[in-house]
């Protein structure tokens, strides 16, 4: 459906988890998961992800976010979904080159507290939003169009905490020749639990969107400077 390389999302926990993150979105690449959680950063931050995939196909992702006090954070990032070349045949079918297709995004985001802090800093509930410029190309024809996310976070105690993002709430409509592709609204919801003095996370996420409805689980374990995570 329209949309569906956004909904996979970037950022490394987040992909290492099994996506999912809606109620753990602790890094900036909350900006694509769920904005709210940019809340829980202290100090800036800059994220990379290069994954190369089958036949030729590549992504990038880049996320960063700059907590500003009381005002909230700032979010930016970018994702792109790139193919290979592929060969174009003309009418008689001799082949006449080659083409590439790609998908890609902009999002700028904002999270902010709505209701008090924890003593170690964490809103009990926060809120967020993300504008995005979404884009798509094929051969020579290219899109864009802009849509709106906006997502909750919700900590009851310290250690659990649960998430709400609606993707698409504004939907991007991408306006091609012959039709229209309007991105469909997509609702994730989760919970996340942390043990081990927070060194361990464990998130559940479910989805509904025009796809039909899916379910993920995933865990990270951080030990030192390294982590590990499974989805």
């Amino acid at each position: 459906y329209p949309g569906y390389f956004i909904s996979e999302g970037g950022g490394g926990k987040a992909l290492g988890m099994g996506g999912a993150f809606v109620a753990v979105a602790d890094d900036s690449s909350a900006v694509g998961w769920n904005p709210a959680g940019l809340t829980n950063l202290r100090t800036g931050e800059i994220a990379f992800l290069h994954s190369i995939l089958l036949s030729g196909t590549k992504s990038e992702f880049v996320s960063a976010a700059l907590p500003l006090g009381s005002f909230g954070t700032l979010g930016a990032g970018f994702f792109q979904l790139g193919s290979g070349s592929a060969v174009r045949y003309d009418a008689s079918g001799s082949d006449n080159g080659t083409f590439t297709g790609s998908q890609s995004a902009i999002f700028g985001s904002l999270g902010y507290n709505l209701i008090g802090a924890e003593e170690e800093g964490q809103p009990m509930l926060s809120a967020g939003h993300t504008a995005k410029i979404v884009m798509e190309s094929f051969d020579s024809a290219a899109v864009s169009g802009f849509g709106l996310d906006t997502g909750v976070i919700f900590r009851p105690v310290d250690f659990i905490s649960a998430g709400l993002n609606a993707q698409n709430l504004l939907a991007p409509r991408l306006a091609w020749k012959t039709e229209t592709e309007k991105f469909p609204l997509e609702i994730k919801y989760g919970a996340a639990a942390k043990f081990l003095d927070n060194d361990l996370t464990v998130g559940f996420q479910g989805e509904s969107a025009a796809g039909g409805s899916r379910f993920r689980f995933g865990a990270s374990y951080r030990y030192d400077i390294a982590e590990a995570r499974a989805g």
